[in-house]
């Protein structure tokens, strides 16, 4: 139960950081504009900090599977 609710996770967290890159493709100002509940970005610096963040976050549940 614990691994299927771990992949059920990443696969999720997956998704969000493609939508979080998809949309910071067009920079930090559609970043915003286009997502909720994710934190705002003053920067470009601090949007790929953010974006880095959750990577990691992702890479350590894959080793958790």
């Amino acid at each position: 139960m614990k691994e299927s609710l771990m992949k059920t996770a990443t696969k999720l967290l997956e998704n969000y950081l493609g939508d979080l890159q998809y949309h910071a493709d067009e920079g930090v100002s559609s970043c915003n504009a286009m997502t909720a509940n994710t934190p705002y970005f003053e920067s470009e610096d601090e949007m790929k900090t953010y974006l880095d963040y959750v990577e990691t976050l992702i890479s350590k549940l894959r080793k958790e599977v």
